[in-house]
């Protein structure tokens, strides 16, 4: 569906996304926020019948657009945060190949018992250069085939159903950025907190 006079971000949002991710930002990070994710990060919604090939509800389409929105938050050296998909995911974008796009933390929802998503390939198997950590991790095709490397996803199967909320950690000494994902119900002041299974995610962007 990336036909012509299709747009994700207009014409003023992507100049100012250009020249900002021009400026330099010295030892500081750069962090891009929106609604949601600008890919595919699930299969089956609202409940595991419902299995969906490309899901409109978005920023994985046009393709034109996200590829452009997302090579001006790489060039940025950026990081980007989203939401509103129901389910938390670790993804590195890819652009032209894979992983060399910018990575991007969909926080989970603080409540998600009303419209659960699942992360599940449906031949159910990992993808390149997974991570060990959880089943379905590594290189993917999104249903728009858009390419993206999952390295974490917490899927509605626990007491929590998935519900949550997200951390993200800059430190500018190491230049590392820390994901955390936590569970709604977690008491994280306690030394067993337990994370969503595959967090904390670690990486370094610059």
């Amino acid at each position: 569906i990336d036909l012509p006079g299709l747009e994700l971000l207009g014409k003023r949002q992507e100049e100012f996304l250009n020249s900002w991710a021009s400026e330099n930002a010295g030892e500081r990070f750069k962090v891009v926020l929106s609604q949601t994710g600008f890919c595919g990060g699930a299969h089956l919604h609202g409940q595991k019948e419902n299995r969906l090939h490309a899901d409109l509800d978005s920023n994985g389409w046009p393709q034109s657009g996200r590829n452009r929105a997302l090579s001006a938050i790489q060039k940025a050296n950026a990081i980007h945060i989203g939401g509103d998909q129901h389910i938390a995911t670790v993804i590195r974008h890819g652009i032209e190949e894979f992983d060399d796009g910018p990575w991007a933390f969909v926080v989970p929802a603080i409540v998600n018992n009303y419209y659960s998503r699942w992360w599940w390939p449906e031949d159910e198997k990992p993808g390149k250069k997974s991570n060990d950590i959880l089943p379905w991790t590594g290189q993917y095709l999104d249903g728009f085939a858009n390419k993206i490397t999952m390295h974490a996803y917490a899927n509605p199967d626990g007491p929590s159903n998935g519900a949550g909320y997200g951390l993200i950690k800059l430190n500018k000494s190491t230049k590392e950025v820390i994901f955390e994902c936590w569970p709604r119900y977690e008491d994280v002041t306690q030394e067993d907190a337990q994370q969503f299974q595959g967090w904390p995610v670690k990486f370094k962007p610059i």
